[in-house]
């Protein structure tokens, strides 16, 4: 067996470490397409909701305004906190994003949702982020293509 098939991840376990980032507030990293023809990349907060992966940001900002020229986009998260190669771990997919722009309603609902579960507290209603609401979109990333690595898997020594 080849050591990519063995460190590889189940659909499930893609999906349970993506949701284990978002308990512990990791970022993870949004590239779309600019005009120029290069990435541009941003390290997000994101949820996860109906095998989607979904992000809060500003109608206007520059991935927004990339996704509205051209939908497609990748996203990658990595495990924080070791430097070992043994203990490794990330998934990167390829997808297509969906710009969801209702007046800033669901963009905020994610983000107290999302405040919430970080904090184990009910998010009090901000009036900073009511008053900016309006100005918020949801982008909802559909995974297509995976990649995923789980050095964990490897016998020891073996890399």
């Amino acid at each position: 067996m080849k050591q990519r098939d063995r460190i590889k991840m189940t659909p499930k376990e893609c999906w349970d470490f993506l949701d284990e980032g978002t308990r512990t507030g990791n970022t993870m990293f949004l590239a779309t397409n600019g005009k120029d023809g290069f990435p541009h990349l941003v390290s997000m907060g994101y949820a996860l909701k109906d095998g989607a992966v979904i992000f809060a940001t500003y109608r206007k900002s520059q991935k927004v305004v990339n996704l509205r020229r051209d939908p497609r986009a990748a996203i990658i998260l990595e495990a924080m906190g070791t430097n070992e190669y043994s203990e490794k771990q990330g998934v990167m997919a390829r997808g297509h994003c969906e710009i969801i722009d209702d007046g800033g309603v669901e963009a905020l609902k994610m983000l107290h949702e999302q405040a919430e579960r970080l904090s184990g507290v009910r998010s009090p209603r901000s009036d900073y982020m009511e008053e900016r609401g309006h100005k918020r979109v949801m982008l909802k990333f559909i995974p297509e293509k995976w990649a995923s690595w789980d050095h964990r898997k490897l016998p020891p020594g073996t890399y």
